[in-house]
């Protein structure tokens, strides 16, 4: 089992994970700083990702160990995705409830960022001076793949993300395949991948059992001239 913060990819790089192997990433929202990054075509500002790259080239993620994203410590919960007994684990655990009680946050700050927003994902009624008060709210992709080229994701098994699992965005020649990707079933945002803006995506082989949406295909929410469309083959 191997315990560590954020992983940042560079070109020319291969996170292998052997077979047998455990890497679980910190729940200690101390090792997550606050950085730019686009989240459901938005630009804002949300924690950084477990695992990056940013305009990297050749990068992979192989083998058949497991990478998990503690994404327990960061999501809340509805009361009506869970039985009784689960719900009054969840209630017994710690964490907070809305005020009518069909929520479940972390934490307070996870439940000011929830209140501070009117578009569902950015605390908008804050002001950025504010955020690191929301910061469990922000919530991360686990995998984050911006502008890259020449990318494979080949063996390993992706589970318990914070948010969507794995988020390609405007990344070419992409390759995904021989993955398990796996959320629990009231997992919130739990995508198993979100391309967006891609070209050049392969997808084969692969298992996807999440909370959410399996695979996605987005296009942002910029003007059409201003990305690319994804081009996905399966």
């Amino acid at each position: 089992m191997w315990l560590t913060g954020p992983i940042v990819l560079q070109s020319n790089i291969n996170l292998h994970i052997e077979e047998g192997a455990f890497v679980v990433f910190s729940k200690d929202k101390n090792d997550y700083p606050l950085v730019d990054v686009s989240f459901e075509g938005l630009e804002t500002i949300r924690c950084q990702s477990p695992i990056s790259a940013k305009n990297a080239k050749n990068i992979a993620i192989t083998g058949k160990g497991v990478i998990d994203g503690s994404g327990d410590a960061w999501r809340a919960i509805k009361k009506s995705k869970m039985a009784e007994s689960q719900w009054k684990e969840i209630v017994k655990s710690g964490g907070i409830l809305s005020k009518d009680g069909k929520n479940w946050y972390p934490s307070e700050s996870y439940k000011k960022g929830f209140e501070s927003s009117s578009s569902f994902n950015v605390p908008d009624k804050i002001s950025k001076s504010e955020l690191e008060s929301v910061k469990d709210f922000l919530r991360p992709v686990m995998v984050s793949i911006v502008g890259c080229d020449q990318v494979l994701l080949d063996g390993p098994t992706f589970q318990n993300s914070p948010a969507w699992n794995l988020h390609p965005l405007m990344t070419s020649n992409l390759i995904l395949r021989n993955l398990t990707v796996r959320n629990p079933w009231y997992s919130q945002n739990g995508d198993g991948v979100d391309l967006e803006s891609c070209k050049n995506v392969l997808i084969y082989d692969n298992t996807f059992d999440v909370g959410d949406d399996a695979i996605c295909i987005k296009s942002g929410k910029m003007k059409t001239e201003e990305k690319e469309g994804c081009q996905l083959k399966m």
